[in-house]
């Protein structure tokens, strides 16, 4: 996994910014997949690993600014 997030930082480095962003929203997903019981990646899985890990990060007055449902339609 720290490869994977050494390349995304590398791609946006090297101003390869649709490969960050591709590998960045996938995440999420491969994320979601490891630490279900299955291994298998679903939407809500992805949706609820955004809105525990990554959705309280990025607040507005202390609401979510970017939910795990808008994220998953950005992925698709």
């Amino acid at each position: 996994m720290r490869d994977l997030l050494q390349q995304i930082e590398r791609a946006a480095g090297a101003n390869l910014y649709y490969v960050a962003l591709l590998a960045g929203l996938s995440l999420p997903d491969i994320c979601g997949a490891m630490e279900s019981d299955d291994g298998e990646a679903t939407r809500q899985k992805y949706i609820s690993w955004f809105d525990r890990w990554v959705a309280p990060r990025y607040t507005v007055g202390g609401a979510p600014s970017l939910t795990g449902e808008v994220c998953y339609y950005y992925r698709c």
